[in-house]
């Protein structure tokens, strides 16, 4: 499995986009979408990455 991780999100590639699986302390995945300019999948409630 390849994972992108970067100080806003951790995502996973998927043949039809790239899923959100994690999410930075008290950014919503609106707010990722702004700033990744890429339409995401967003399956249900995304937890908080753990730091």
């Amino acid at each position: 499995m390849t994972l992108i991780v970067t100080e806003l999100v951790v995502m996973e590639p998927t043949p039809e986009d790239l899923a959100l699986r994690e999410r930075a302390p008290g950014v919503s995945a609106g707010e990722i979408e702004a700033a990744t300019g890429a339409d995401l999948l967003i399956a249900g409630e995304v937890p908080e990455i753990r730091l």
